[in-house]
């Protein structure tokens, strides 16, 4: 730590909140990391205020912020957790670790939030946490993908804040998970509740549309296609690409069809008819044009490593072999983790006689994987081919995407942008002094902006 920053705090206590707000600019524009945080670990001991309510206790400004990103953008040179001389947690109470992991919350920054949570959880005072402990340490776990451990702690903290907004986003999370874990009815049932409501950035259109994707998928499309109907006017192209892809999944492709054709304006929605126009056609086996579909979309500066998954399975099914292995092999290099890009490679490598090639990629899937025996087998054969040379020929399975593994629909988008993006808190809350400055997609995430609340 800076000498600087040694000889204030030997009179830690006669310094006020605006000194080490000073110190902390002063660190900041400096590159002092340490220092930094230092300071702003005094502002929150500073500027707690009342203990015993959670709302006026929490008041940390918005240059939080700022350390948090200048952490983050220094993360290989400093440790945000290793800044043993401030020994910051072991004068840190309920409410003062509270306030860390819900700033931590308001960027987005789900893991950081879960430690200090965690840190909270070690105190063992569960009969005095708050209901704000329990939604962030709820929506945590949704973060997480650990969706039925979230529902206990989302329904604890909407039951007992005082929060509209943290009652709102509970219940909102909730049914997420609900829907997540396939508890359809009980998913329907807390979403319903949003639609007398008012969110700042989700509308309730947005939830109905929600409301009739889930409809649907219970086998209730009546219900479902009345909804949609109704939201037409107010979003077309987002009501059919939702609609579309509801169709699909239950294999009415010449019926999504006609949803999609509706799609002529939004570039987003364009770019997701393209995919599923795309996938409709291979699910017929009209391979020309779903490449017709698919190849335009490889332009794009951000390609996801499905498309090539999809290139590469319509070029293997036309008895392209080396483009199958190039496509295979540009998602390999984007998610060198999934079992079935690195199969469907080998696969395109055997059926190019590339024996050893394909014997690799064989022998590299886990001894956990469930496609491990088949790599096995596959392995064991090709050795054999290799030594033997034996010419009989035994063809690979080729493995696909369905529908859910390809495509995210709007609705499932929305509720990931809400969560992976800064998570929007009440303002009673206090965590800034003035409003943050989100990009567009934070600001507006709503698949319905006009009808969103104004938030002025």
């Amino acid at each position: 730590m800076g000498e600087h920053m040694e000889e204030q705090i030997r009179l830690l206590d006669e310094k006020s909140f605006d000194f080490w707000h000073q110190e902390m600019v002063r660190s900041i524009d400096s590159g002092n990391s340490n220092d930094a945080m230092f300071a702003q670990l005094q502002m929150i001991r500073f500027f707690r205020g009342d203990k015993s309510d959670i709302f006026s206790s929490i008041k940390i400004p918005a240059f939080y912020r700022s350390v948090i990103d200048f952490i983050s953008a220094n993360s290989k040179k400093y440790d945000f957790y290793s800044i043993s001389s401030i020994k910051e947690n072991s004068s840190f109470d309920i409410i003062d670790l509270l306030n860390i992991s819900f700033c931590h919350l308001s960027i987005g920054d789900y893991i950081r939030a879960f430690y200090y949570l965690g840190k909270i959880q070690s105190m063992n005072q569960h009969d005095n946490l708050p209901p704000e402990y329990f939604f962030a340490i709820g929506i945590c776990h949704v973060y997480f993908q650990r969706y039925k451990e979230s529902i206990d702690f989302l329904t604890i903290s909407h039951e007992n804040s005082f929060s509209d907004i943290i009652k709102y986003n509970s219940i909102f999370f909730k049914a997420f998970s609900l829907m997540k874990i396939n508890r359809i009815d009980e998913s329907i049932f807390e979403f319903s509740k949003l639609l007398d409501l008012n969110h700042p950035q989700i509308s309730v259109d947005d939830v109905s549309l929600q409301i009739a994707s889930l409809l649907y998928k219970k086998g209730e499309k009546t219900k479902a296609f009345s909804i949609y109907s109704s939201l037409e006017n107010k979003n077309l192209a987002i009501v059919s690409i939702e609609r579309a892809y509801n169709k699909i999944t239950d294999g009415l492709f010449i019926s999504a069809f006609d949803d999609l054709k509706n799609v002529l304006n939004d570039e987003h929605s364009k770019f997701d008819r393209s995919i599923l126009m795309g996938f409709c056609f291979y699910c017929q086996n009209d391979y020309i044009n779903a490449y017709r579909c698919f190849r335009p979309l490889s332009n794009y500066d951000e390609i996801d490593w499905k498309l090539w998954f999809m290139l590469g399975l319509i070029f293997i099914k036309s008895d392209r072999q080396l483009d199958a292995i190039n496509a295979f092999g540009n998602s390999f290099s984007i998610n060198p983790a999934s079992e079935k890009v690195g199969l469907n490679l080998a696969a395109a490598y055997e059926l190019s006689w590339k024996f050893q090639d394909a014997a690799t990629f064989y022998d590299r899937v886990s001894i956990a994987s469930p496609y491990k025996e088949y790599a096995k087998t596959r392995y064991i054969y090709l050795k054999n081919k290799i030594v033997h040379e034996f010419e009989a020929n035994l063809k690979p399975e080729i493995f696909e995407l369905d529908i859910d593994e390809l495509f995210i629909p709007p609705t499932e988008r929305l509720s990931r942008a809400y969560l992976e993006g800064p998570l929007f808190l009440p303002e009673e809350l206090k965590f800034v002094s003035e409003k943050p400055k989100m990009n567009e997609t934070h600001q507006r995430i709503s698949n319905f902006k006009e009808n969103c609340p104004k938030t002025e």
